[in-house]
C-alpha cells in the first residue's frame, strides 16, 4: 500500500521527478569516477616509488638513518645479505653507498644524495633506467675514462646543465606539432638565443606570447627548444671514510625524468667502485642493503624475519606494498 502511493507520487510530477534522478544519478557516478581515479593515481605512485626508488625491503645501520654518517655502514653485511635472501619471496638483492653531499657546476650548487651502486644488479631491481631522456646518453653503457653520473633533470635544470634555444630545427618542429604560424612569428626576438635556466626561458616566454598562448604552447615550445650537450660535467664534493671533504669531476651520463621532482632534484648514482676510490670505502662495504620481492606482497613469515634482523645492527624498512 505505502509502496504503490510512494510510486504513484513519483511520477504524478515527472520533471521533478527525472531532474532528483538524474541528480542523483550524476552524483553518485562523480563520486565514483573521483575514488577511481584517486585510487588509480595512488597506485601508480607506489608501483613508481617501488620501481624506481624504494623497491620492497630496505636494511641499514640502526644510526644511519639518522646520522648519515659515512662510517655507518651495515656491519657484516655478507650475513646480513644471507639472512634476507632467505625472506618469502625475495628475488634479487643489491647493496648502495649512500653519501650526503653537493653538486654544483659554474653556475650554481644543491645539496644531494649521492648513490653508489653496482650497474648490472640495479638493473635487475629498479626500472630507472628506462626513465633516461632520449638523446642524453645512456645508463652507465658507455665507455669513458672519466667518473660518470647518472641525474635526474630536475637537478639538470637547477644547475643550468639543460639549456633552451630555439635552432632552426627546433622551429620547424614547432610548425609539425600545429603550433600556430601567428605565435611561431612572435618567437622570432629570441631565435637563435641561449637561455641558461628554465626561469628566464619562461619569464621571456611570458613576455612574447599573450597568457593564453603562454598557457596552452609554453610547454609544446619549451620540449622543442629543451637543449642538452652531452658529457657535461658536474663536480661532487663530500666527506670521505676520515671525514676530509673530498670531490671530483663527473661526466653527466644521462638524464631521467620522473613524476617525482623532488627525487629528480636530490638523487644522483654513481657507479660505487668509483665512488669507492674517493672515499676510501672498503670492497663489499655499504650502507644499504635493498631487496626485491618476486611479488608485491610480504608474507607473515617475510616480516617476522626482517624484525629479527632489525634486532642486531641494523634496522628494516618495509616499502609501501599494494
Amino acid at each position: 500500500m505505502i509502496f504503490s502511493i510512494a510510486w504513484k507520487n513519483i511520477w504524478r510530477n515527472k520533471t521533478r521527478s527525472l531532474i532528483v534522478i538524474s541528480s542523483v544519478a550524476v552524483g553518485v557516478f562523480s563520486g565514483v569516477f573521483l575514488l577511481a581515479a584517486m585510487n588509480s593515481s595512488i597506485v601508480q605512485r607506489i608501483d613508481a616509488a617501488v620501481n624506481e626508488e624504494l623497491s620492497h625491503i630496505q636494511v641499514n645501520n640502526k644510526d644511519f638513518r639518522s646520522s648519515s654518517d659515512i662510517r655507518d655502514i651495515i656491519k657484516d653485511y655478507p650475513a646480513v645479505e644471507a639472512s634476507v635472501q632467505t625472506l618469502p619471496g625475495v628475488k634479487k638483492t643489491t647493496g648502495r653507498i649512500i653519501i650526503r653531499g653537493i653538486a654544483s657546476t659554474s653556475a650554481k650548487s644543491t645539496g644531494v644524495e649521492i648513490n653508489g651502486i653496482d650497474v648490472e644488479k640495479e638493473k635487475e631491481i629498479f626500472t630507472l633506467r628506462k626513465k633516461l631522456i632520449p638523446g642524453t646518453g645512456s645508463f652507465f653503457e658507455s665507455e669513458t675514462k672519466f667518473n660518470s653520473v647518472f641525474i635526474g633533470e630536475k637537478l639538470a635544470k637547477d644547475l643550468n646543465i639543460i639549456r633552451y634555444i630555439l635552432t632552426p630545427e627546433a622551429v620547424a618542429s614547432l610548425d609539425s606539432i600545429n603550433i600556430p604560424e601567428g605565435v611561431i612569428s612572435k618567437l622570432e626576438p629570441i631565435y637563435g638565443q641561449r637561455f641558461i635556466s628554465d626561469k628566464k626561458f619562461n619569464k621571456m616566454l611570458g613576455k612574447l606570447l599573450s597568457a593564453e598562448e603562454d598557457r596552452k604552447y609554453s610547454l609544446k615550445i619549451k620540449e622543442a627548444a629543451w637543449s642538452y650537450r652531452e658529457g657535461s660535467k658536474v663536480i661532487l664534493t663530500f666527506l670521505d671514510m676520515n671525514n676530509t671533504q673530498t670531490g671530483a669531476g663527473f661526466r653527466v651520463s644521462g638524464i631521467f625524468r620522473t613524476n617525482n621532482n623532488m627525487f629528480e632534484a636530490t638523487s644522483v648514482f654513481v657507479p660505487e667502485n668509483e665512488l669507492r676510490v674517493l672515499t676510501g670505502m672498503q670492497e663489499g662495504t655499504w650502507h644499504r642493503l635493498i631487496a626485491r620481492l618476486d611479488n608485491n606482497d610480504l608474507t607473515d613469515a617475510a616480516t617476522v624475519e626482517a624484525r629479527r634482523i632489525e634486532s642486531g645492527a641494523s634496522t628494516y624498512h618495509q616499502a609501501p606494498l599494494r
